[in-house]
């Protein structure tokens, strides 16, 4: 008599799909049948193929995408097929991720960014100083030495899928004023001369000198007169900047008495 035996029968067959580009793409296959043992075959696009029940995709590409075929076979060269259908997304492009720096400290700069994608574009940066935020382009506010560093941005769009792109930020340490005086108090027909000490930023600096009687000096540490009188007494201000143009912190006034 002759023996028909039945075909196994695949009860699971599927994926995690849909998944993002560079993303694990695995595969579940599960069968019953009464002879065993049971061999499962996948086939599917790119001339994807493998002899595992649960196979995994570790890193998937868009060409990962398309229709997989699962066979099972029992010990009787029966068998019994299925397909199953896999979605792999693109992932978003970053195409601006940029700032607005150099700036000196406590000066505010921007991040820039941009991307593109399926559906809405999500943002999230991360950077120094415990930085973050969700705005496609936020702002760091009055900005510390701390704040310069390098800035990611995670771009997120529709289906869930995220790019991330990073930039580098500069933020200048600003001179200090660590003292402004003169040789004051000094009698009429002495001379009179201003002083200052300058550190830190970033050399060379410059200096300008304002003061009584339409006084102004570029000198570092200026002769006002060989020869005081009393309309050179009052309040003389200097402004110091560095090589990277910014404005040194500090005392910035002197008061100049005349006898």
């Amino acid at each position: 008599s002759a023996v028909v035996n039945a075909n196994p029968v695949i009860i699971t067959s599927g994926s995690n799909s849909p998944v993002c580009v560079n993303n694990p793409l695995t595969f579940t296959g599960a069968a019953t049948g009464t002879a065993t043992p049971l061999s499962y075959s996948w086939a599917g696009p790119d001339t994807y193929g493998s002899t595992g029940q649960n196979p995994v995709i570790s890193s998937a590409t868009l060409d990962a995408g398309g229709t997989y075929t699962l066979m099972v076979t029992d010990a009787n060269s029966c068998g019994d097929t299925v397909t199953t259908d896999v979605v792999v997304n693109a992932l978003p492009a970053i195409t601006v991720a940029s700032n607005t720096s150099p700036v000196c400290a406590d000066i505010t700069f921007g991040l820039n960014s941009a991307a593109t994608g399926s559906g809405a574009i999500g943002y999230s940066w991360t950077g120094p100083n415990s930085f973050s935020a969700t705005d496609q382009s936020p702002s760091v506010s009055s900005a510390p030495l701390a704040a310069g560093g390098i800035y990611t941005v995670v771009a997120t769009d529709a289906n869930n899928c995220s790019a991330a792109a990073t930039t580098m930020a500069t933020v200048y340490s600003l001179p200090v004023n660590t003292s402004i005086s003169s040789n004051t108090p000094v009698c009429e027909f002495q001379s009179l001369s201003l002083l200052t000490d300058v550190t830190g930023g970033t050399p060379s600096y410059t200096y300008s000198w304002t003061g009584p009687k339409g006084f102004v000096s570029a000198d570092e540490d200026p002769l006002v007169t060989a020869s005081a009188t009393t309309l050179e007494e009052g309040t003389y201000s200097l402004t110091v900047t560095d090589a990277n143009n910014c404005t040194a912190t500090g005392a910035n006034t002197t008061a100049v008495t005349v006898y």
